[in-house]
């Protein structure tokens, strides 16, 4: 079965399988979580940080919406996109207007913004350097996505293209261009007309309009996809882009002609994980009347899949959907980071995981690079963290449902591991530094996210080597390529970034 996610509290009832019987009944699958920044390590290290970090800029809502829109408890800011220099982040006010603006990542300096009515949905930079938000706005009294080009130095609006499709946009970043995937919604109204009349239980067409873009704002290639697809996903520098759909069906296609390479569709049967290796049995976990999932990741060159339900497999496939490599009883060990804005995965260190045993393997053959077995009765789970490194963790329930996570650091190439770090509950595998293992939270919690506290062990011992614990309870920690933020007072007042750093 897929590792399950570590901030996950639900039971789970398990089903199993020996070798001529099975056993059926109902259970509840655990939840595939973490879909949020911070919550867990990305495949990218973050700047190193030897020493405690420290703020080094701090930008509110008000710096962002001007001396003109005063910072009210209902003001907000979030992060929407970041090159190398520049985070493009948008400000929110009452009622339903936003900025939209540019800051630079060494000073906080806010070098331009633009505000104009109507919410801006997503962002994304890609090469030129451009810029390219999405948005809905009505166009001859009919609800449109809008793309909108901007320089990304000046803040300059090249072209504006509009998608005369009725949904909720999104965008991803490929090559040299964008991709927006526009699903077909009449329910999706303007924020800033207030909510939409419930029209009773109408069909929706949901199959969506995929569209790409080139930097100029050129329209490249569009198709349809197909029905019940919603979300376009991607990696900066993949030839791929996935689109995701409402009952977690997954379908790729190329990024730089739209053609669909592959497609993982659910299942109605239970996911079981691999036997057990001295009582040949299975655990299997299913939802009574829901289908399970494919899970899937994008290396450089192509992406891999676990079919939903059955037994444990991951296939390899490259870019134009030929199949690479195959190999049985294994899992992807990376489902709840499936996809993360920054560097992909390395195609010789796919992260998977059999039972008590974790590994990487190959794309393009299949075959395991390297393996190791995990002591303990808890979950394995290994998760790639850059290049060359992967944490390899097992979660275990003591006395009194203690639960706590040990994670140790491995070489990727060779397997060859470093310290050990052991967590209680409230605190989890945040980031990587190229050496330290970060993790967020307070141990003594028994809910996540909590206490905004950040601690580095270091990879190679395991000893401690700092701790920050940050003024405002109410703030989380958010990695946007290598940087380090804390995000502060969502939903509790005027809304702040600060970014951090040794």
């Amino acid at each position: 079965m897929p590792p399950l996610s570590h901030r996950s509290v639900l039971p789970v009832v398990v089903v199993l399988l020996m070798i001529v019987e099975v056993v059926v009944v109902g259970v509840v699958l655990w939840p595939r979580g973490d879909d949020d920044l911070e919550y867990g390590p990305g495949p990218i290290a973050l700047q190193s940080m030897p020493s405690a970090p420290g703020e080094r800029w701090k930008l509110t809502a008000e710096d962002v919406l001007g001396a003109d829109e005063p910072a009210d408890e209902r003001a907000s800011i979030s992060i929407k996109a970041q090159s190398d220099d520049v985070v493009v982040v948008v400000g929110a006010a009452e009622p339903y207007a936003r900025t939209l603006a540019a800051v630079d990542v060494q000073s906080g300096k806010v070098l331009w913004s633009r505000r104009e009515a109507g919410h801006w949905a997503d962002c994304a930079v890609g090469d030129g350097p451009t810029l390219a938000c999405t948005k809905n706005v009505r166009v001859s009294g009919d609800v449109v996505a809008r793309v909108s080009f901007f320089d990304l130095s000046s803040g300059a609006e090249r072209v504006v293209q509009t998608v005369r499709v009725h949904g909720t946009p999104s965008i991803v970043s490929v090559d040299d261009g964008f991709v927006v995937a526009v699903p077909r919604d009449s329910g999706v109204g303007l924020r800033e007309e207030g909510p939409v009349p419930d029209r009773g239980a109408a069909t929706v067409d949901r199959r969506p309009l995929i569209t790409r873009f080139e930097p100029t704002g050129q329209r490249s290639w569009s198709v349809n996809g197909s029905t019940g697809e919603r979300t376009v996903r991607s990696v900066i520098g993949s030839r791929v882009i996935v689109m995701e759909s409402d009952d977690g069906a997954v379908s790729f296609y190329r990024a730089d002609t739209g053609t669909l390479v592959h497609r993982e569709p659910t299942s109605m049967a239970p996911s079981c994980g691999a036997p057990d290796e001295v009582t040949g049995m299975m655990v299997c976990t299913s939802i009574v009347g829901q289908p399970s999932r494919p899970n899937y990741l994008l290396y450089e060159g192509g992406f891999a899949v676990n079919p939903a339900g059955g037994s444990p497999v991951t296939v390899t496939y490259d870019e134009t959907g030929r199949q690479t490599g195959r190999l049985v009883g294994w899992w992807l060990a990376d489902d709840d980071d499936v996809v993360r804005d920054g560097q992909l995965v390395e195609p010789e260190s796919i992260p998977v995981v059999s039972g008590r045993k974790v590994g990487v393997v190959t794309a393009d053959t299949g075959a395991l690079r390297w393996t190791r077995a995990v002591t303990g009765d808890g979950i394995a789970k290994v998760r790639a963290l850059d290049e060359r490194h992967v944490a390899v963790g097992t979660s275990e329930f003591g006395p009194g449902d203690a639960y706590s996570e040990t994670w140790r650091l491995i070489d990727a190439a060779t397997g060859e591991s470093g310290g050990t770090v052991t967590s209680n509950f409230g605190a989890w595998l945040f980031g990587f530094d190229g050496r330290r293992l970060l993790f967020a939270g307070d141990p003594a919690e028994h809910q996540r996210p909590n206490a905004p506290r950040l601690t580095a062990f270091d990879g190679e011992n395991g000893s401690r080597r700092w701790t920050i614990d940050p003024a405002d309870r109410d703030a989380g920690w958010q990695q946007v390529g290598r940087v380090l933020y804390s995000v502060g007072s969502t939903g509790y007042g005027p809304g702040w970034i600060a970014r951090y750093a040794s």
